[in-house]
């Protein structure tokens, strides 16, 4: 019997995982990365990654446009700033910074939820970060961008659902000070909207200073099913 090295056995076990991975969710990613970037040497650099979606994904039509929109006026907004800033107060002391990352959580042919990530250092006592949301699908048989009224059936207070469940759970949170403190009561539409789908429930996350301090960081929350309750469409989560 032939002997396998290590190393191969490695690649098998690789290639096994792939495969299970693949039967399990019954589809490849289809989709690439690209990247583009503004500079001007010792004053600002400017990187942006984002996913586009090959034209034979059944949500590429509105994936991709939307998704380079929310990215490019982002990019654009900053950079001008930027240039701003120098022609205004000179060459800063160190180079400001701004990095934009686009994350696909969940990929399927008929639901893709995306996390995206931005970073910024503009000279101030620490650099900003936060996060949006994207997600796609399908409702009567046509691609749509998602919102949280999708998931739930119709005439459902789903905001108003989702807030309630959310904001008792950040109350047990260590850091959610605005949250314990009463300030913040409920979530507004920004809130509610920033969610991604995950293989059993949704995921919330709360940027620096929107429930807390910024030394407090972020928050996430996650509900699962049968948090989500009975009003949830859970065929609409499985990308059916």
């Amino acid at each position: 019997m032939p002997r396998i090295d290590r190393q191969n056995e490695d690649m098998i076990a690789k290639l096994g995982f792939f495969l299970a991975l693949v039967l399990a969710t019954g589809f490849i990613a289809d989709y690439e990365t690209v990247e583009f970037q503004a500079s001007n040497t010792g004053c600002y650099v400017a990187k942006v990654s984002y996913l586009k979606f090959a034209e034979s994904h059944p949500l590429a039509s509105i994936i991709n446009p939307a998704l380079l929109s929310v990215v490019t006026k982002s990019h654009l907004a900053w950079v001008k700033n930027a240039k701003d800033a120098v022609k205004e107060l000179g060459k800063p002391t160190s180079p400001w910074e701004q990095e934009i990352t686009v994350e696909a959580v969940r990929s399927t042919p008929r639901l893709v939820s995306l996390s995206i990530a931005t970073y910024d250092y503009s000279g101030g006592a620490h650099p900003n970060h936060g996060v949006q949301s994207m997600n796609f699908g399908f409702i009567a048989g046509k691609p749509k961008q998602l919102t949280l009224t999708d998931f739930f059936a119709p005439g459902f207070d789903s905001r108003g659902h989702v807030s309630k469940l959310i904001i008792e759970r950040l109350k047990q949170t260590q850091g959610a000070e605005w949250v314990k403190e009463g300030q913040v009561t409920s979530l507004n539409t920004e809130m509610a909207e920033r969610f991604v789908v995950n293989a059993d429930g949704l995921t919330w996350t709360f940027n620096p200073y929107e429930v807390g301090p910024y030394a407090s960081g972020d928050f996430e929350v996650k509900l699962n099913l049968n948090q989500l309750g009975p009003k949830f469409k859970r065929s609409l989560l499985l990308g059916r």
